[in-house]
């Protein structure tokens, strides 16, 4: 009977600090010095397909759906997961910004591999956004295209 008692704390322990780990993760895009918050949102659906790993527990050449976090400010794109930053896009990046449907925003473009890979990833983020024509606005006017 006390080891079941036991087995069963051990478990709701692991489960409770995994979840914690979880919501830290998440919360992990933090404003670097100077940089100021232009727009932000959470709990966004995105939709992310590379041909090279980019990410822990990504696939590669499947569409994975994840719930993120994305922010913008004045010197960069970050979109994050649960599993860390995605990308962190800056100016210079070559990267393509559309917003094809309602709540809808699009980036595609390369991005270099985890790997040391001598080529860099192709990269397709589809975001599920309030406003997708404001994010269009922002990044472009943060990556001068």
């Amino acid at each position: 009977m006390r080891w079941t008692i036991l087995i069963a704390v051990v478990i709701v322990v692991w489960l409770l600090s995994f979840g914690l780990l979880q919501l830290r993760r998440l919360a992990q895009i933090t404003l670097r010095r100077g940089e100021r918050a232009l727009l932000q949102a959470r709990d966004v659906t995105a939709r992310i397909n590379c041909d090279q790993a980019i990410a822990p527990g990504l696939r590669t050449n499947v569409e994975n759906q994840r719930q993120a976090v994305v922010m913008l400010t004045d010197q960069r794109l970050a979109i994050a997961t649960w599993r860390g930053v995605l990308v962190d896009l800056a100016p210079g990046d070559t990267v393509r910004v559309t917003a094809p449907g309602p709540k809808r925003l699009v980036i595609e473009g390369e991005r270099q591999a985890r790997s040391s890979a001598s080529r860099p990833a192709h990269l397709r983020l589809e975001l599920l956004v309030e406003q997708p024509e404001r994010w269009v606005a922002g990044l472009q006017q943060l990556l001068g295209t």
